[in-house]
């Protein structure tokens, strides 16, 4: 009998500090993670070809590339939490205004959290 797959989390973080912490507690709670990749475009190049089912992208990354990859996710409908380092989200583009947003990972409870709930709520909508 083949193990049922772990749901995938795409994990775009610039500093390694933070994404290391974020995969681990990602992948405590039952998730596989994907990332780092070595630019935001090969990140946006590996979104092109597969398809997470949920993902943390940094907020601060204000590049193009950074942003297209959060409309993208959003507007496929993955769960997507944006991840920063401060709690200013002054330039937020306003079809991410919905998106959660977690500032720093001091409860790392509410990473899972929010990725569970958005995640199987996307499930129910499936049934």
């Amino acid at each position: 009998m083949n193990p049922i797959p772990l749901p995938l989390a795409f994990v775009a973080l610039e500093e390694k500090a933070a994404r290391t912490k974020v995969r681990s507690v990602l992948s405590r709670y039952g998730f596989a993670t994907v990332g780092p990749h070595d630019s935001w475009p090969e990140a946006a190049a590996w979104l092109d070809q597969n398809t997470p089912h949920v993902a943390v992208v940094e907020f601060l990354s204000r590049t193009s590339d950074a942003l297209r990859i959060c409309r993208g996710l959003t507007a496929s409908g993955i769960p997507t939490v944006l991840y920063s380092t401060s709690d200013e989200q002054l330039g937020l583009p306003a079809e991410l205004k919905g998106v959660p947003f977690l500032v720093m990972l001091d409860k790392e409870f509410m990473v899972l959290k929010r990725l569970a709930t958005l995640h199987n709520e996307r499930l129910v909508r499936r049934l």
